[in-house]
């Protein structure tokens, strides 16, 4: 059984940038950082999201998830609240405490036009 998402993202033309910051940032800041990935679904995305927590399973203490999902926006058969709200065209956010420090996940939506990475070059002659 496939699961019915919400179209916005594809309506949009969205895509997502995941990064792990230190440090509370903001997603036009992000824009300018190094990526971990690129994700082109809302499953993409929710794995790559999987992913990163798994690497830190053995030293967190504390998974907060940052970004609260609407109401009514998970369709009842969805698995996965985070891709439920990336398909929507959300940001998701994590936060995952250590011992040592915080780790921010964030998975920033974007159109082609507000990404860096797809901006018109500029072509000297």
């Amino acid at each position: 059984m496939s699961e019915r998402l919400p179209t916005t993202w594809r309506e949009r033309g969205l895509h997502w940038h995941a990064f792990v910051t230190t440090t509370v940032t903001t997603s036009s800041r992000r824009r300018h950082h190094p990526l971990q990935a690129v994700a082109l679904t809302p499953q993409d995305g929710a794995a790559w999201l999987t992913e990163t927590l798994t690497s830190y399973q053995q030293q967190a203490r504390t998974v907060r998830w940052t970004t609260p999902l609407p109401q009514g926006l998970r369709p009842p058969e969805c698995s996965c609240p985070a891709t439920a709200a990336l398909a929507a065209g959300y940001p998701v956010e994590a936060v995952v405490l250590t011992p040592e420090e915080q780790f921010h996940l964030h998975l920033d939506p974007l159109t082609p036009l507000q990404c860096p990475h797809h901006q018109p070059q500029t072509h000297t002659a």
